[in-house]
């Protein structure tokens, strides 16, 4: 290692994590001067800290295994995880004794879940608080549905790298995936709705211009966005002093009309290009 000022901290499997001198954060930590010499000795003495502990279920009542299982404090930076095992139990041990985790279950496809007295929920802000004195913490899916599709262009051929977003009001949910090579896309995991927005949103590079469709249910899966090339704004940023090419400049672009906000930034040449820009009178265009 080279020489500095070092932060220490140990992560045990089973255990209370713990940084340099019994600190329970970062911010706590006593500092390792290693700017001169090797330093020796640095201790720990690991407790074992509280557990939280549970299970999951599907909608059928049935054990998930796999599924990652976090816990955070809300009000400090205390966390822990866990998988599930194949009876769909979990333990998440090494924990302070503390009265406001939040337990959050992410399985493959499916947007984040968080644990609720009354069931799950999809907002973290509506979890319901955890203590590590308290009971088991048991969550059970939904019964799961599917938003699929095809992303083209006004030639008709496919799109590829575009990001699928949806969000449910009545969930409080946001979930995305990317369209495929051949142009097709798969929202999976959402719980059953007829609210639901789904939008195609290309890079902010792609020339393309994003795309909204509202009130979409699950078991749609022949949704179709045709994407239409934009505008191109492009141009040199230059010293006004000396007029050579000035790199590094952060322009922005925003219409409020059409609700756009870009950034970009010049290259080593003074250039910059914003594409996929929708036709509007009320542009601003900002460098700095």
């Amino acid at each position: 290692m080279s020489k500095g000022i070092y932060i220490v901290s140990v992560w045990p499997s089973q255990g209370q994590s713990q940084y340099y001198q019994n600190a329970d954060t970062i911010s706590q930590a006593t500092l390792i001067d290693a700017t001169q010499n090797s330093v020796e000795n640095i201790n720990f003495s690991i407790s074992q800290g509280l557990s939280i502990h549970g299970n999951t279920y599907d909608n059928n009542g049935l054990a998930l295994s796999g599924i990652n299982i976090f816990v955070s404090a809300k009000n400090s930076d205390h966390w822990g995880f866990a998988q599930t095992k194949s009876d769909g139990s979990y333990v998440i041990s090494g924990l302070e004794a503390r009265d406001d985790y939040i337990v959050e279950a992410r399985r493959k496809y499916y947007p984040p879940v968080y644990y609720h007295s009354n069931g799950i929920v999809m907002d973290s802000a509506l979890a319901s608080l955890v203590s590590t004195a308290g009971n088991q913490v048991n969550m059970t899916y939904y019964a799961e549905a599917s938003i699929s599709g095809n992303v083209l262009n006004t030639q008709r051929q496919p799109l590829s790298g575009i990001r699928i977003s949806t969000e449910s009001k009545k969930y409080h949910l946001q979930h995305a995936c990317y369209s495929q090579l051949d142009g097709s896309f798969s929202l999976e995991g959402l719980p059953l709705s007829d609210d639901y927005e789904v939008m195609a949103i290309p890079s902010g590079k792609s020339i393309y211009q994003e795309q909204s469709l509202s009130n979409i249910s699950t078991g749609n899966n022949s949704l179709y966005f045709m994407l239409t090339a934009g505008y191109t704004l492009s141009g040199v940023i230059s010293s006004e002093n000396t007029g050579d090419p000035v790199s590094g400049v952060y322009i922005t672009v925003s219409s409020i009309t059409r609700d756009i906000f870009k950034r970009t930034k010049s290259n080593s040449l003074g250039e910059y290009e914003i594409t996929g820009l929708a036709s509007s009178n009320d542009y601003a265009i900002i460098a700095t």
